[in-house]
């Protein structure tokens, strides 16, 4: 017999069958922000890849047809995290996407919240905080 145990924690939530084959995409040109997101999602059970720039993204995006949810940052160097949104969406139209930003709340921005499937999440923001709005994304 195979049992499931699972032990309560206040961060730590038992982790359904259907999020462990989620690969989530993130894209960031803050290094140790990068790292640091991969090791969160990865210790929840999630398959982590990072590009530290919106080329790398987008062709990272092109050799992992998996990609379930993509965090973006919407301040990037070479191109910006709106035009990426757009090309992305456009391959994938049922794409859960996480954009972040340190400014606040634009109306470039919230012009993306109208779409089910995008969320903004303010930085600085804690690792709860992290995982909760991609696993919000995911129940959507």
């Amino acid at each position: 017999m195979i049992f499931d145990i699972f032990f309560e924690s206040k961060d730590m939530q038992p982790i359904t069958q259907n999020e462990k084959n989620i690969t989530i995409l993130v894209i960031d040109d803050e290094e140790n922000l990068c790292r640091l997101m991969k090791r969160v999602l990865e210790r929840k059970g999630y398959n982590a890849i990072v590009a530290m720039s919106g080329k790398e993204g987008l062709e990272l995006f092109e050799k992992n047809c998996n990609i379930g949810v993509v965090v973006l940052d919407i301040n990037l160097p070479e191109i910006s995290g709106i035009q990426i949104l757009e090309i992305l969406l456009h391959k994938k139209e049922n794409l859960k996407v996480v954009l972040t930003s340190g400014v606040m709340e634009t109306k470039e921005i919230s012009e993306c919240l109208s779409q089910n499937n995008v969320a903004f999440l303010q930085k600085p923001y804690d690792n709860t905080t992290f995982i909760e709005s991609i696993e919000s994304l995911l129940k959507k």
